[in-house]
């Protein structure tokens, strides 16, 4: 009934307004959540806002929300964490080379522990690393000349344009098309991955490794897909 509240499996659905907020509560795990919003009636293109409370997801576990989401009918406008209440930035990312007069934006922090999913991973070099502990959400898209830097993974909720940039020390996520410059693993874990529901960026980074578009070259998109580091080379593959 809009406007109710309804609790399943520890998570809280609420209709109002054309929208749904859905909130993790306390106890409930990423299997919880995963199955109430499987269990969604077919939606009509409704706003989901997802508050995960105290769990924490990976990026990874975001892209899968929104795919989930986008399979019941419904659209993942926003993602926001019970503990953090204001937007935060981290500008202090000193590997990345973000050109001169560009603007860092503000993004949603996503938590510091990890969500049951994610899991421990050791990069070349035999570091230890998570790339889900620390998770950067950024609601809308980012234009020519914007730069987001953070120390972990960041999602972008939305398109990233040509003359954007995205740097990150994890993953990078793209719920939309990726036309600018994706850095990922910026600080050496060739771990890392980027991602996008339509790839098809001016440049693309993993660690020390680079991979350009040719050019004239035309990427259609169509599927999402999946760039990572084998053989010390940058692939792409679908998701």
């Amino acid at each position: 009934m809009p406007g109710v509240a309804v609790m399943e499996q520890g998570v809280v659905l609420l209709r109002a307004g054309g929208c749904v907020v859905v909130r993790v509560a306390p106890g409930a795990g990423w299997e919880h959540l995963s199955a109430v919003l499987r269990g969604l009636k077919e939606g009509q293109g409704e706003d989901v806002i997802l508050d995960t409370g105290p769990l924490v997801l990976g990026a990874r576990d975001l892209v899968e929300v929104e795919r989930i989401l986008k399979g019941r009918g419904y659209r993942l406008v926003r993602v926001v964490h019970g503990t953090v209440p204001h937007p935060t930035e981290d500008p202090a990312l000193a590997t990345a080379d973000v050109g001169a007069g560009a603007s860092v934006v503000a993004t949603t922090e996503v938590g510091t522990q990890r969500s049951g999913r994610s899991r421990r991973s050791r990069d070349p070099g035999g570091r230890v690393r998570d790339p889900g502990e620390r998770t950067l959400v950024r609601r809308g898209p980012l234009r020519s000349g914007q730069v987001i830097r953070y120390r972990g993974n960041v999602v972008i909720l939305g398109d990233v344009n040509p003359g954007a940039q995205v740097v990150a020390t994890g993953d990078v996520i793209v719920l939309g098309a990726l036309r600018g410059v994706a850095h990922a693993g910026a600080d050496g874990h060739r771990g890392a991955v980027v991602a996008a529901l339509r790839l098809c960026p001016t440049q693309l980074r993993i660690a020390d490794l680079v991979r350009r578009a040719p050019e004239g070259e035309a990427h259609q998109g169509g599927r999402a897909e999946l760039a990572r580091v084998l053989d010390s080379e940058i692939v792409v593959e679908g998701l």
